[in-house]
């Protein structure tokens, strides 16, 4: 538990540093998915404090918890990815921006479905309004995961610097 504060603690002093960073021009873009994926981390490390609290995942009835830690420390790659490709194409910037901020939305839509069905105390995998909207954020980020592949594929421009 302590070692897990001390992760916790590093982890919020990096996320301040990076959301201080401006967001302009093409390193933007990363910065801006990063900033998502800070949002999915914090969801995944609220609900390891939840476990640690209920000294295990199982939570009401038929709850689990580990799902939505795990699908918040997914989300540490799941949303930079797209602002990596989308760095690396040839779409406008505005445009780039707004596919992240699909992307990031829809990682978090899921992660607070997933949260709402945890706080329910049921499974994940039981059918529910909340299960539903977990499945259709998810698969929206698979269909713009894709999208902007083929804005990478189509316009590769050359590397961000600067970091």
């Amino acid at each position: 538990f302590l070692a897990a504060l001390g992760v916790i603690a590093l982890f919020c002093i990096l996320a301040v540093k990076l959301i201080r960073r401006a967001i302009s021009g093409r390193q933007g873009i990363i910065l801006l998915a990063i900033r998502y994926a800070i949002a999915a981390t914090a969801v995944a490390f609220i609900a390891g404090l939840w476990m640690s609290a209920m000294v295990g995942r199982r939570f009401g009835a038929a709850g689990n918890i580990l799902p939505l830690h795990a699908i918040g420390f997914h989300g540490l790659q799941a949303v930079p990815l797209f602002g990596w490709l989308l760095s690396r194409s040839d779409l406008a910037d505005q445009d780039a921006r707004r596919w992240v901020h699909l992307a990031g939305t829809g990682w978090i839509g899921a992660c607070l479905a997933i949260a709402w069905r945890t706080i329910e105390g049921q499974p994940v995998t039981g059918f529910s309004i909340a299960t539903l909207l977990a499945v259709l954020f998810v698969l929206a980020w698979g269909l713009i995961i894709i999208r902007a592949a083929l804005a990478w594929m189509h316009g590769k421009t050359a590397p961000v610097t600067g970091y």
